[in-house]
């Protein structure tokens, strides 16, 4: 394999890379942010039902369920979800996907700039340039994608860039139609 396949290859896979990082980025924020909510809903209902009067704190409770079983099924319900939120860490790791999605997208830009130089030039190189060599070191450093998942997310990519494509096409084509379309085209042939 020359050096420029290698830096092509490089470059293809960083690019599934970003687009991988970012579905598990976003993915892990939404996660966390239902979680917090769900934790502020609770609190914030928890402190209502404290500070109201009985008669009014029925109206707040669920079902025919006493106002102090509404408030301790809402105390336990708080307690687990905060405990679920310090043991999954979803913020963090949406942090870390996100630190690793723009090192990709950097070493994506390095390697597309090296390659356009490499070709532009009439003889091949041997050395190894930096980009590669950098690139190389970033999975040393970053969150990994799992490998359970870096199918699903690979696929997610190809989806990515086939519609990407049609829309540059037809930019006001239906979304959800192109992929569907090209779901069912792509199952057919694969068949």
């Amino acid at each position: 394999m020359s050096l420029i396949d290698e830096l092509a290859r490089a470059r293809r896979v960083s690019d599934v890379l970003v687009t991988g990082h970012c579905i598990l980025r976003d993915r892990f924020a939404r996660r966390a942010l239902i979680v917090d909510v769900l934790i502020l809903i609770s609190s914030a209902w928890l402190t209502a039902m404290t500070f109201i009067d009985p008669n009014i704190a029925q109206l707040f409770s669920f079902g025919e369920l006493a106002p102090n079983v509404t408030f301790g099924i809402l105390s336990v319900t708080t307690f687990i979800l905060a405990i679920v939120q310090l043991r999954v860490d979803w913020k963090q790791r949406s942090d870390r996907h996100d630190q690793a999605a723009r090192a990709y997208a950097i070493a994506k830009l390095d390697l597309g700039q090296s390659l356009q130089i490499m070709r532009s030039l009439a003889h091949e190189i041997t050395d190894i340039p930096q980009t590669l060599l950098s690139y190389q070191k970033l999975g040393e450093f970053l969150i990994p994608i799992p490998e359970n998942q870096f199918t699903k997310l690979k696929q997610q990519h190809q989806i990515k860039v086939l519609t990407s494509k049609i829309m540059s096409r037809w930019p006001m084509a239906n979304i959800f139609i192109i992929k569907l379309r090209l779901s069912l085209k792509h199952t057919l042939k694969a068949m």
